[in-house]
């Protein structure tokens, strides 16, 4: 009685749930789990819709529309692209602009680095046999197009990646894409790094950089706003190596009054980037009203 009771209140307070491809709805080895299917199909007798976001492309995610039997519109490129399920129809599009895909490929190509284009449809590479590109492929399951250079495809770029396995290549283009933009918009230079053998050794000689204001400026129209009207819960491991915890706090204190009435965070003491167990995600539910 304890647990249908318990069903019952989870649905009524929660009605859709969007969860992240790679690293929460599969495994490392990017293997959907039969786990994982039957969390989904448990949401949907409990009267809560599922669907899917990812930095992935629109067709790197059809291997998950059949055996989810995903039916709401899937969110390819973090939001750029938005399809329904099977991309029989596209919803939503945000290009780039012409203008600044061909700057960042101008700025990638000079360095070396391979890059890739994406567009709703396509991904575009110049070199089959790069670096990632194979893992790449059996990530998405489908393979790249290849082609001398991007042409008309400049004009509808969702997505632009320089890839190289070459540390010192990434980091010249980085430092002039820097130059280009402006700046670098991040700060690291009271950061402390955390999860090494030897940390103090690492965060004596790892490599500040100060953000610059210009830089700054210019992101500022991606970042939150910190006008929440809905109420949000939040489970973040203390140990993330990715996504620090203490941006938790940086949310709240951007948050006006009403928004930190909504904003529900839930601290998790273990170390890794979305490392939960079920039983956390099932109290992270019951937690939103």
């Amino acid at each position: 009685m304890a647990a249908e009771q318990h069903d019952a209140t989870l649905a009524e307070s929660t009605r859709l749930v969007i969860a992240d491809v790679d690293g929460t709805l599969v495994t490392h080895e990017k293997v959907l789990t039969p786990r994982a299917i039957d969390a989904v199909f448990a949401l949907r007798a409990a009267g809560i819709k599922f669907a899917v976001t990812s930095g992935r492309p629109p067709h790197g995610m059809d291997m998950l529309v059949e055996p989810l039997k995903l039916d709401e519109p899937i969110a390819a490129f973090n939001g750029g692209v938005i399809t329904v399920p099977g991309q029989s129809a596209v919803l939503r599009e945000n290009f780039l602009l012409p203008e600044v895909v061909r700057q960042t490929v101008q700025l990638i190509m000079p360095h070396h680095l391979d890059a890739w284009l994406y567009t709703d449809t396509t991904w575009f590479v110049r070199d089959v046999s790069a670096p990632h590109v194979a893992r790449e492929q059996w990530t998405v399951k489908f393979p790249p197009t290849l082609v001398h250079d991007f042409g008309a495809a400049l004009e509808h770029a969702s997505k632009i990646v320089g890839v190289s396995d070459d540390l010192a290549l990434v980091a010249g283009c980085e430092k002039d894409a820097q130059t280009a933009l402006g700046g670098n918009p991040y700060d690291n230079r009271f950061r402390w790094y955390f999860g090494s053998s030897d940390d103090l050794r690492l965060n004596l000689h790892v490599q500040r950089f100060a953000a610059s204001p210009a830089a700054r400026f210019a992101v500022r129209n991606y970042e939150t706003n910190g006008h929440l009207r809905i109420p949000m819960v939040t489970l973040h491991t203390t140990g993330d190596p990715i996504t620090p915890v203490w941006h938790e706090l940086l949310y709240f204190l951007k948050a006006d009054t009403f928004a930190r009435a909504e904003f529900i965070p839930l601290p998790i003491a273990r170390y890794g980037h979305c490392n939960f167990t079920t039983a956390e995600l099932l109290f992270a539910f019951s937690a939103m009203r």
